[in-house]
Parts: C-alpha cells; sequence; structure tokens
C-alpha cells in the first residue's frame, strides 16, 4: 500500500505535488498532506515550494503539539533557505516566534528569533506578520520582567509597523508594560493610563464586527478591573443608543509628545491609512477626518471600500461608538438616508 502511495507521489511534479499536498491538508487528511510535503522537499530540495512545505509540515506538528519538533523544522528552513519568499514575508519567523513564547515558554528565544528576522528583512516582510513578532518579542521582555527593554524595543520598532496601531494586542500588550513599570518603580499602576490605552484601541481598531468586539470588550473588562462596573455598564448600553452616557468620552487618549508624532508622520509617508492612525493615536481627530475624507476621493476604485472603512474608522473615534460610522457607511453604498459628513464638527 505505501509503495502504491509513494508511485501516486513520483508520477507529480513539485507543483503538482503541493497542490495535492494543501488539497489533502484542506480537507483534513494531515497525515498524507504532511507525507506529501516531505516527499516535495526532499525529492525537490531546491525548487520554490519547498521551503514552503516544510513550513506547513510545522503546523502540522504544531496541530499536534509537537512543538519542539515544529520548532526545529522551521529553524531548518530559516538555515537552508534564508531568502526564500516565506521567510522573507515574515511566515516561519511569526510561526516560530508563536511556538517558542505561548508553547514551548522560551522567552529569550522568542526576541532572537523577531530580532535577527526584523534586522534581516525591513521592507520585504508583510504588516501582519511583522506586527505580530514584534509583539511577540515585546512580550517576552515583559515576561521576563524587563519592561526596560520591552518599552525600548516597542519603541523603536512602532514606526517599522505603523500597522500595529490597528492591532487589539498591541494595547494589550501597553497596558501589561504599564503596570509592570509601575509595580517596578513600587507603584500602583494609573488608572488614567490604563483607560486612555483602552480609549486608543476602540478608536484606532478596524472596523469590523470582530475588531469592534474585541476593543469594546477590552474597555468593559479595564472598568471591571478598576471596580466601576457602573461604567462599564453605561460604556456598553452608549454602544446601541448614542444618547446615553458614554463615559469614555471623558478619559483622554494617550499623550503622544510632539516630536514622537512628527517621527510616526514621517514614517507613514505618502500612505494615507497611516497617517490616518497616527493623527487618531495623537489625538488629533480634525486632521484624521480631513486626511480619510481625502483619501475617499483620491483613492482609485479598487481602494474604494477600504477607503470607506478609514472613514468609518475616524467617525468611531469621534463619538465612541458605530452609529453615525454605520449610517455613513450605509450611505455612501446606497445613497440612502443623510450623508453624516455633512453635520460633523469634530
Amino acid at each position: 500500500m505505501q509503495a502504491d502511495v509513494t508511485a501516486k507521489l513520483q508520477e507529480k511534479g513539485p507543483d503538482e505535488l503541493y497542490e495535492f499536498a494543501r488539497q489533502l491538508q484542506a480537507e483534513g487528511e494531515t497525515g498524507e498532506a504532511k507525507r506529501a510535503y516531505e516527499f516535495l522537499a526532499e525529492k525537490y530540495p531546491k525548487h520554490k515550494r519547498a521551503p514552503y512545505s516544510l513550513w506547513a509540515v510545522s503546523q502540522i506538528l504544531g496541530e499536534r503539539k509537537r512543538y519542539e519538533d515544529a520548532v526545529s523544522l522551521l529553524e531548518g528552513v530559516l538555515d537552508q533557505y534564508p531568502d526564500s519568499r516565506v521567510v522573507s514575508s515574515g511566515y516561519v519567523a511569526s510561526h516560530l516566534t508563536q511556538y517558542l513564547l505561548s508553547n514551548l515558554l522560551d522567552f529569550q528565544g522568542t526576541i532572537d528569533v523577531a530580532e535577527s528576522q526584523l534586522d534581516a528583512f525591513p521592507t520585504q516582510m508583510l504588516d501582519e506578520n511583522r506586527a505580530k513578532i514584534i509583539e511577540r518579542m515585546v512580550w517576552s521582555n515583559i515576561k521576563l520582567g524587563d519592561p526596560t527593554s520591552a518599552r525600548e524595543a516597542l519603541d523603536r520598532r512602532l514606526p517599522e509597523c505603523l500597522f500595529m496601531l490597528r492591532h487589539l494586542d498591541y494595547y494589550k500588550l501597553l497596558i501589561a508594560l504599564q503596570q509592570q513599570e509601575a509595580a517596578q518603580l513600587d507603584e500602583t499602576a494609573a488608572p488614567s493610563a490604563a483607560l486612555s490605552i483602552a480609549r486608543a484601541a476602540y478608536a484606532l481598531c478596524d472596523f469590523d464586527e470582530k475588531a469592534i468586539r474585541g476593543a469594546v470588550e477590552l474597555v468593559r473588562s479595564t472598568y471591571m478591573s478598576l471596580g466601576n462596573f457602573q461604567k462599564s455598564v453605561q460604556f456598553i448600553q452608549s454602544q446601541e443608543d448614542p444618547q446615553k452616557v458614554n463615559p469614555l468620552r471623558e478619559v483622554p487618549m494617550p499623550r503622544l509628545a510632539p516630536e514622537r508624532k512628527e517621527q510616526l508622520l514621517g514614517a507613514a509617508g505618502d500612505e494615507a491609512e497611516l497617517a490616518i492612525l497616527v493623527h487618531l493615536y495623537a489625538g488629533d481627530i480634525t486632521t484624521a477626518l480631513s486626511t480619510a475624507k481625502m483619501h475617499l476621493i483620491e483613492a482609485p476604485s479598487e481602494e474604494a471600500v477600504e477607503a470607506l472603512m478609514h472613514v468609518a474608522r475616524t467617525l468611531k473615534a469621534m463619538d465612541l461608538n458605530i452609529v453615525r460610522a454605520n449610517q455613513f457607511i450605509i450611505y455612501a453604498k446606497t445613497g440612502e438616508g443623510d450623508n453624516p459628513l455633512l453635520q460633523v464638527v469634530p
């Protein structure tokens, strides 16, 4: 039987083998998929599909909780295929840091991999992978009880990945870091600081159901952790009825020094989305909204939906609920109702 399967694999070229393995994996036949991936990597080690195949095997090993084997395999991919796209895009480092941090609790190993890969691919890495790798590196410093290194790493890497400002995990990281810094100074973490971070998370998160739900929960849980049940309830109620009291409006955004804002805007360059994020992070909703509106006017047709979401994000940040932002999306897509932008006074 095994010989028949091997003969069947022998008949396929590398691209066909790879697609065959992917299909098996998608159908839940992970054992057969693993075998096909390994066969490809062994028979065609110089083909572009080889490193992708080994990366896919590492995912299967991770699903089986064979984390040490997965880590060993990914480290081999970094050594053998350092210039492959699966490495330069950050997929290998993203999975490797996940296993090292969350499963093997190897915090220094996580930091070492993150630093080397971030430095090796300053422009090629995909934003989503870069954000996760940076966040795991900073978490590892926190786990090692070193908030100074964590803060330095975060401050240094944020301009390289402004995409993190959309990440809920980034704000959870900031709250944990702020608490550890206060503890090392033998102080009580300022409640207002955690709430400011939670407000920033709500303001800057993506305009989709999952992201907004996560940000709402972060605000609610932050109020609860401070023993303020009443305000947590008020905030939840304000999300359904904009006329109700929203206690988050009393909370300032985190303070961002002018020179830091200029640095981040410089890092944003000509990318409107990133500039909008920086302006919102600095609490400058007026400029964020004008930038989002101009981008909506100038964006090519293939970016029209994304440009709409940038405006919606800014309205969410302004109102601290999604009512007016939803009205804008409906108006923009259907022409029904009034255009809420005409009544906006930042």
